[in-house]
């Protein structure tokens, strides 16, 4: 073999090597972007599922009102009296040194200890 006929495999090995190298970067980015994106799929199946929850929620509660309304109604109790005495009987428990959790606007919902 002579040395043009040397120099030139190796300048074909050294080629070669290069496209492998490349061939090895470009399956690196790919499965770093597969994982990006299957990481930002997850957080936005998240997102979603947690609005979902939320709206459920909301919704839950727009009913349990609707329902509450439509009962004090039906019983002869205006809303807004029975609202206006649940604003008093809070307001009693607070000036008693209770805490607010009879469901008044902005309060906690849940008896305190």
């Amino acid at each position: 073999m002579s040395q043009a006929e040397f120099m030139q495999t190796v300048r074909a090995v050294d080629l070669q090597v290069d496209r492998t190298d490349l061939l090895l970067q470009a399956l690196t980015m790919q499965a770093q972007h597969e994982g990006f994106v299957s990481k930002l799929r997850q957080k936005r199946l998240a997102a979603l599922s947690l609005r979902s929850e939320e709206e459920e929620e909301a919704e839950r509660a727009r009913i349990d009102e609707e329902n509450l309304l439509a009962d004090l109604r039906m019983s002869g109790i205006d809303p807004k009296d029975f609202e206006a005495s649940i604003d008093r009987l809070d307001k009693d428990l607070l000036a008693m040194g209770g805490r607010r959790w009879l469901g008044g606007r902005g309060s906690d919902t849940s008896p305190q200890g």
